[in-house]
């Protein structure tokens, strides 16, 4: 392929951005909808605790699937990755796997843990406001 990725990793790659999609469309669905501040609050308090619960798990599968996909990739980099006009350069792959490999993983988990934090703010805010 492009860079030399095996078939199978970039057909795993695309079936874990897909599923994670898929995830996030799903815990989601009442902010896509409009409905999460529909009805009351205790309404309001279940939709967000529900998401909140599904998004931790979301997470905690995430960070269970990158444990083995990061290795795999640096591997993949190493063993395929050729760059013009050098014989051996499997560690410039590595390098250059571990930097975007990185920096997307950093993204992504600071993207669920503010969606983790929003929902929880949430949820205190409404448990501060019912006590009032």
């Amino acid at each position: 392929l492009m860079v030399g990725l095996s078939v199978p990793f970039v057909i795993v790659t695309g079936l874990i951005i897909i599923g994670h999609f898929a995830a996030s469309i799903y815990t989601n669905k009442d902010i896509l909808h409009g409905r999460m501040t529909d009805g009351s609050l205790l309404d309001i308090s279940r939709r967000a605790a529900r998401a909140l619960r599904l998004e931790s798990l979301s997470l905690r599968w995430s960070l269970a699937v990158c444990a083995i996909w990061f290795p795999w990739l640096l591997w993949e980099m190493y063993s395929n990755y050729q760059l013009p006009g050098f014989e051996n350069s499997g560690t410039a792959g590595v390098v250059i796997g571990a930097i975007g490999g990185l920096i997307g993983l950093w993204i992504g988990f600071s993207f669920d843990l503010r969606v983790i934090r929003t929902y929880r703010q949430m949820l205190s805010e409404i448990r501060d406001f019912t006590e009032e």
